[in-house]
């Protein structure tokens, strides 16, 4: 009997690591580059324990306006939203920033969540599919497809936060466009495509020829300067 409890799997914990959870939050207590590394990483419902999930969605939420993230305002806050006993006190909270070993590695410690997150999320998809199989409802195929949807979902578990890591604000304002690969400096890039409107006899024909004639003889069309020569070509309109 014993043996096909254990067979079932019913009496397995889930994959969860509670100290690297712990080093985390302590980490990102203990250091502003901490707190951005981890943000980048990990979501709120990737911590096992759910004290543990309040605590950095609280800390994310203030990291992400510059509030200061220490012990003393950590716990500040969590008495003002009501949820400071529910986490397991002060002295809890003052601990996981006093027991790491270094906040240099918070980043290995949000992925060892991570993994164990994602296993978790494996487990789940994979006792639905079981589930699935044994109520018998609806067709085979969509239950087949549902079961992919659901294998899909737990691979792909947060891949796309970690494939576009977050830009702050200020990153963001302080990066230069890429200068394009220009063909006519200013005017024509590489890949790009120049059209001209304009009513019969505007002299759309006239303002093509002078550009082409210039870019060839390295003459920026449009101002006095000189350019790279391009090689042009000049495909006029059939005449019926």
């Amino acid at each position: 009997m014993t043996g096909d409890v254990m067979d079932s799997g019913m009496e397995r914990v889930p994959p969860q690591d509670l100290a690297a959870e712990r080093a985390v939050l302590g980490s990102m207590m203990q250091s502003d580059a901490a707190c951005r590394e981890v943000i980048e990483i990990l979501e709120p419902n990737d911590f096992y324990r759910p004290a543990h999930a309040t605590v950095y969605a609280l800390i994310c939420s203030m990291a992400v306006v510059g509030d200061p993230v220490d012990p003393l305002t950590v716990i500040a806050r969590l008495r003002r939203e009501g949820e400071i006993d529910r986490v397991g006190g002060p002295g809890y909270v003052q601990g996981m920033w006093q027991e790491v070993p270094t906040a240099a590695h918070a980043a290995e410690y949000a992925e060892t969540v991570r993994e164990c997150a994602a296993r978790r999320a494996l487990i789940e998809a994979g006792t639905q599919i079981v589930q699935m199989g044994h109520e018998r409802t609806g067709e085979s195929g969509e239950a087949g497809e549902r079961a992919v949807e659901l294998v899909r979902a737990a691979r792909d578990r947060g891949r796309a936060l970690r494939d576009e890591p977050l830009t702050y604000l200020d990153d963001f304002l302080a990066a230069k466009d890429d200068e394009p690969e220009w063909v006519i400096p200013g005017v024509l890039a590489r890949w790009d495509r120049l059209m001209l409107t304009g009513g019969e006899g505007s002299g759309k024909s006239l303002l093509l020829r002078q550009t082409l004639m210039r870019t060839a003889a390295g003459l920026h069309p449009w101002c006095r300067a000189r350019i790279q020569p391009k090689r042009v070509l000049l495909v006029g309109p059939v005449l019926v």
